[in-house]
């Protein structure tokens, strides 16, 4: 069973340092604002990408029409979501270069008072009273466990491939979010988007997208894996503590 102890704590000890490499890449962004090709639409960003704000110019109705607001809301919300994502490539280059250079590589973080996710499944199985046999046992069935969490994942990745979420703001907008969390349609009142106010378009867009992406993530392919014994495995490598609930 020691090999199979030891591999698994080495996905924790791998899985910790990701985690906090990415934990100073996220550090290093900072919120961001893009517009559409015409200029008069401009999307604000957050450091995760999310979309803050949406605006429209005071003169939009001078290069636009209604019916081609919704595209240039996409626009800049594309626009503004690369823009983010170039910022995080960027961060991370910089954080792997960092670490390159660095006299103390990054280390995982120690667990608590024990030595590691080796020790924990020890202390486990001695707390309840196990012989190395069950110990063993214990560990042929995490993996069979992970190897049907893989099955789970991959059945929920074929029913979310598409799935779309819609988010409205009240009355007149309506957002709909693609199975990435990207904005794939948006749909504006024509009559009442003729003549509203620029504050209220960029106010309401806002609110439809902000709910089509909330909704996205309550029902969406991360809330799902959640719920998977793949998750529950991942935890218990980044947390030994979880492992004392295993199975219980």
């Amino acid at each position: 069973m020691s090999s199979l102890l030891e591999d698994f704590a080495e996905i924790r000890e791998g899985a910790d340092v990701l985690a906090q490499k990415l934990d100073e890449v996220q550090r290093r962004r900072k919120p961001l604002e893009a517009t559409d090709e015409s200029g008069q639409v401009t999307v604000r960003v957050d450091e995760e990408g999310d979309v803050q704000a949406v605006q429209v110019g005071f003169t939009w109705r001078d290069s636009l029409t209604a019916t081609e607001l919704p595209t240039a809301v996409i626009g800049a919300v594309t626009a503004a979501k690369e823009a983010s994502f170039a910022q995080w490539a960027e961060a991370y280059q910089e954080v792997e270069e960092a670490e390159e250079t660095a006299a103390q590589p990054t280390r995982a973080r120690p667990v608590g008072h024990r030595s590691g996710v080796s020790q924990a499944l020890q202390e486990a199985m001695e707390g309840r009273g196990g012989t190395p046999e069950e110990a063993d046992q214990m560990m042929r069935a995490l993996l069979a466990d992970v190897r049907e969490g893989l099955d789970q994942a991959n059945r929920l990745l074929d029913e979310h491939a598409t799935k779309h979420f819609i988010g409205r703001s009240g009355r007149h907008v309506t957002a709909e979010i693609g199975p990435g969390g990207e904005l794939t349609s948006l749909t504006f009142d024509p009559s009442w988007a003729q003549d509203a106010h620029p504050a209220n378009l960029g106010r309401e867009a806002t609110q439809a997208i902000r709910a089509g992406i909330e909704k996205s993530r309550r029902e969406g392919f991360s809330a799902a894996m959640e719920a998977t014994k793949l998750a529950a495995i991942a935890r218990m490598a980044i947390d030994p503590d979880a492992i004392n609930d295993y199975r219980r």
